[in-house]
């Protein structure tokens, strides 16, 4: 596994708030991503703000399913479930529409824990 230069970590905090800043999500959610990115060390594995803000979304889409994703058996980027859109409620309609879609290929590649 390579090692992140603190170019990289900075970069990469830098794409997550510019995503932020440019998103329909609400600033309410914003400590509450960060944080999940830094509590499961997503952080450092998917540096592009759109792959990390969908990872949390997804994340806590299929717990609420009684799920957890393997993100490292995915085989989905998860900037697919990145929700975006006109308002925050068709963002999250838009973003569970691709997740949904996706499913198939979560249990192919045996992605889906039931916690």
């Amino acid at each position: 596994m390579q090692t992140l230069t603190p170019e990289m970590v900075a970069a990469a905090r830098k794409s997550l708030q510019e995503c932020l800043a440019k998103s329909v999500i609400p600033k309410e959610y914003w400590d509450e991503i960060t944080h999940w990115l830094e509590a499961t060390h997503m952080e450092n594995i998917y540096l592009e703000g759109r792959e990390a803000i969908g990872a949390w979304w997804a994340s806590k889409e299929v717990r609420k399913m009684g799920f957890a994703i393997n993100f490292a058996k995915g085989g989905c980027m998860p900037s697919n479930w990145f929700p975006e859109g006109e308002n925050w409620d068709m963002a999250q309609a838009q973003a569970k529409y691709r997740l949904v879609a996706d499913w198939q290929c979560l249990i192919e590649h045996d992605a889906l824990i039931k916690i």
